[in-house]
């Protein structure tokens, strides 16, 4: 369906005042989230489309008459919400496979929500996302340990610094420029990385320490800018940046988060990677699990070796070694504390990280998830990779009722790898679950097209469409490009699911059941509020 036709809608049934009104206040209200998608800087319809429609409603409308009254606009609010978020079910409750995903626990005017998005079977890798108000929700975090939940927090809102607009980040490429002369390859690699959203890459704390000199040079230069370059707020906000990227607690946490997260760099990149390398992903977690257990018994040489790093890091940005204030004050006084700094991180950083990161694998990859990863082998180019010599019917038995004959299971996956082993020179293997869901003959196979499904909607497994994350992405803009406290639950629904299927005329009618009446209808006398 094109842009045109979602926006327009069907003609309304309804006659009458209040249902031209309402349709024209739903039709308003889906415009200008949709208009605010594109300046949140995400994918929208043309924006040539949304400026004619937007022109031509105004254009017909008196300067300074009062269109929707703040009551109004919360009624029709939360009639949208209520049949976006309907819509979003119905598909989830249409889908026969989908994985519920959650996200990080998000501030709205004071409520805490859960975004919770859906990964369904209908649009394969395609996320829906609603949200959820929270009373209570506990964070999982790293034993007891503030110092890692702060210095990730660092991390994004450095991150999101530079993003905000672009000067800073041009700031911050002239700063890796000179700093770099003498490497420019790395350089030129440092600076493409900045303008990626790099705190989500597998070596991101390698990343930081590389750039540790460079952010630092560049938010002091931000804050003591003499030539007033930079407005109160962006040089007030560096100066709390650089503040603490500075501080030894940040760069020891780094350093040790480095560490320990590098015995998993290779299995998290190859989980972020193509489908055949999730697949062997899934076959190196023992060995993961056994160099962090190596680190575990052993953690004494480990930690001395790491404060080491951090210590010599520190130095090199005249960082001064010292434990952290809330832990000094505690102790002030106390002539009994022994407690030494190396003793301190092992204790409440390096034990707690390592034994965080053992338990979240063991969680995260259960053995009833790698058997799952392990049925990648379907798919024609891992396939081809063993050889032809795979066997999916064991760790597939676990899906058994979700296959329309599963009694003929053994026979189809046999004709499955023959039909590859035996195809012609020209034909490559399918590389990808949703190549294979897409082959012309695979309905032929329908134990396998199911059991596709199944592996195509597993939380591990990539986008292959990065065009469909973008409900993800319009979450975070909308939360990064609106105050806390002018955040709308509703308004953020319907500016992550903008591009879902609505019926502006079910939304009327469902208005004009709950809230209108001819005495709450505007006027042309009405009062007026600037119409911009």
């Amino acid at each position: 369906m094109n842009s045109e036709t979602k926006f327009k809608g069907k003609e309304s049934k309804l006659s009458g005042y209040e249902g031209k009104v309402n349709k024209q206040r739903a039709q308003a209200l889906l415009l200008q989230e949709k208009k605010g998608s594109q300046l949140a800087g995400t994918v929208g319809v043309p924006d040539k489309f949304c400026e004619e429609v937007l022109r031509k409603r105004f254009e017909t409308t008196a300067v300074n008459t009062l269109f929707c009254s703040k009551a109004q606009q919360k009624q029709m609010l939360e009639i949208c919400e209520s049949c976006i978020r309907e819509e979003t079910l119905r598909e989830v409750r249409d889908s026969h496979f989908f994985s519920i995903i959650t996200d990080d626990l998000v501030d709205i005017a004071g409520e805490e929500h859960l975004p919770v998005l859906t990964f369904g079977e209908i649009s394969p890798s395609c996320l829906r996302t609603l949200l959820f108000q929270c009373l209570k929700y506990v964070v999982g975090k790293i034993g007891t340990c503030m110092g890692v939940s702060v210095a990730l927090g660092t991390i994004e809102e450095v991150c999101s610094f530079f993003h905000r607009s672009p000067q800073p980040l041009l700031e911050l490429d002239s700063v890796i420029s000179v700093l770099f002369q003498n490497n420019e390859e790395r350089g030129k690699e440092l600076k493409e990385i900045c303008h990626s959203q790099w705190t989500g890459r597998h070596d991101a704390f390698e990343i930081l320490v590389d750039l540790l000199q460079a952010l630092v040079l560049c938010l002091n230069g931000i804050n003591n800018d003499t030539n007033i370059r930079w407005n109160n707020c962006i040089a007030g906000r560096a100066f709390v940046l650089c503040s603490a990227v500075t501080d030894f607690d940040f760069i020891v946490t780094v350093v040790v988060l480095k560490n320990v997260l590098s015995f998993t760099r290779a299995f998290g990149k190859n989980l972020q990677g193509q489908t055949s390398d999730v697949f062997f992903a899934a076959s190196s977690l023992t060995a993961v699990l056994h160099s962090l257990n190596e680190v575990m018994e052993n953690i004494e040489v480990y930690h001395e070796f790491w404060l080491e790093e951090a210590t010599n890091l520190a130095t090199k940005h005249d960082i001064q070694m010292k434990l952290p204030g809330k832990f000094r004050r505690a102790h002030q006084g106390n002539l009994e504390s022994q407690l030494t700094s190396e003793s301190y991180y092992k204790e409440a950083l390096s034990v707690p990280t390592v034994e965080h990161i053992i338990q979240e694998l063991k969680d995260i990859f259960s053995e009833q998830h790698l058997k799952a990863l392990k049925c990648l082998s379907l798919v024609p180019s891992v396939m081809g990779q063993l050889k032809f010599n795979s066997s999916e019917e064991h760790h597939a038995d676990m899906y058994r009722s979700d296959f329309p004959n599963p009694d003929t299971l053994s026979a189809e996956l046999h004709c499955w790898r023959i039909k590859w082993k035996h195809r012609g020179k020209d034909i490559e293997l399918p590389s990808t679950i949703y190549e294979a869901l897409h082959l012309p003959d695979i309905k032929f196979f329908h134990n396998v097209y199911a059991l596709l499904k199944v592996l195509c909607i597993l939380p591990v497994m990539k986008v292959e469409n990065e065009s469909y994350e973008n409900g993800r992405k319009r979450l975070k803009a909308y939360l990064r490009n609106t105050l806390t406290d002018q955040r709308s639950s509703n308004l953020a629904l319907l500016n992550i699911n903008f591009d879902i299927k609505h019926d502006l005329d079910l939304m009327v009618d469902t208005c004009i059941k709950l809230y209108t009446t001819k005495s709450e209808l505007p006027t042309d006398n009405s009062g007026t509020i600037k119409n911009t």
